[in-house]
């Protein structure tokens, strides 16, 4: 696939299957990351954490729902996790490039015809789990910034994804 069509076809899915993403479709993924922009070039800044264990997924799901109903993570067979030290340089940068690196994951996996999902609603309640995210082997002084959900749609579609941004020339 072209990248401007894994841009183009990117879009949020909300149901996956239990089919498992591969080791070798996980390593683009990272290597996907690693090429991300960072702000000032704090690389050292940032920690990924790849989670794939069915009951490390099912645990972050019930800890951080917002209702008996929902899954904040969409039971994702794959939940890639960014955290990040707040940059001492620029306020939020270390929020702008987890989302970069997030971003990159998400093309990627569009280009390699899984479906994905930004996530972020879940982390300020993973934030309030200490003993959870010490289980995820987060490093003191990062915090959990967003994440990437990726595997197979069960709906298995590919959608082009709409144009919804306002654009204005000056």
């Amino acid at each position: 696939m072209e990248t401007i069509e894994a841009i183009y076809s990117r879009h949020s899915s909300r149901s996956f299957t239990d089919e498992p993403v591969t080791d070798w479709e996980i390593s683009l993924l990272l290597k996907a990351a690693q090429c991300a922009p960072v702000g000032h070039g704090e690389y050292d800044s940032l920690q990924i954490t790849v989670i794939t264990d069915r009951e490390v997924l099912v645990e972050i799901n019930e800890k951080t729902r917002f209702s008996s109903a929902s899954s904040p993570i969409y039971n994702v067979p794959l939940l890639i996790l960014v955290s990040a030290k707040p940059s001492a340089l620029a306020r939020n940068m270390h929020i702008a490039s987890a989302a970069c690196v997030v971003e990159n994951m998400l093309i990627a996996a569009a280009d390699m015809r899984l479906q994905s999902v930004f996530l972020w609603g879940f982390v300020e309640r993973l934030k309030n789990c200490p003993e959870l995210v010490e289980r995820l082997g987060i490093e003191t002084g990062r915090l959990p910034v967003c994440g990437a959900g990726i595997g197979h749609a069960v709906d298995g579609l590919e959608r082009k994804a709409p144009h919804r941004i306002d654009v204005s020339y000056v």
